[in-house]
């Protein structure tokens, strides 16, 4: 019995515990990227999640917050009717905006150009310099 508890207790700690390379790093003073697992990662700003999985590249500056993100459409296992789980499309980008100043979201944008469109009128001219996401390391929480 007392093996029974200390095996189940372990187990528990295990699957509940965060992995080793999730992570949350903080963008700036409102936002921060959140990697909950492979699959699942995330900008929140102000503790509300904004931009959902999966952030693959962003960039930021004092204004605004750019990502790009894959959608979690595709089902891993389609020839088994039960197993729903899903993974990225990784053929599809979408295209998003965060104006810190403004408080306001645009996206997903389904094309670069109509995404380069809404910067032109936001009056944002300047290059972007995409981070992938996997260049960040865990903070602590």
């Amino acid at each position: 019995m007392r093996k029974s508890y200390i095996f189940l207790t372990v187990m528990l700690l295990i699957g509940c515990a965060p992995g080793v390379a999730d992570y949350m790093y903080e963008i700036n003073d409102q936002c921060s990227l959140n990697r909950a697992n492979v699959h699942t990662i995330e900008i929140s700003c102000m503790n509300e999640v904004r931009i959902e999985r999966k952030v693959y590249e962003l960039s930021w500056n004092k204004r605004f917050v750019f990502a790009k993100t894959n959608p979690v459409t595709v089902r891993k296992y389609p020839e088994s009717s039960k197993n729903n789980y899903k993974i990225p499309d990784y053929k599809t980008t979408y295209w998003w905006i965060i104006d810190l100043l403004d408080q306001a979201q645009y996206g997903p944008f389904e094309t670069e150009d109509d995404f380069l469109t809404k910067l032109k009128s936001l009056s944002y001219n300047n290059e972007i310099e995409w981070t992938s996401v996997n260049t960040f390391r865990k903070q602590e929480k």
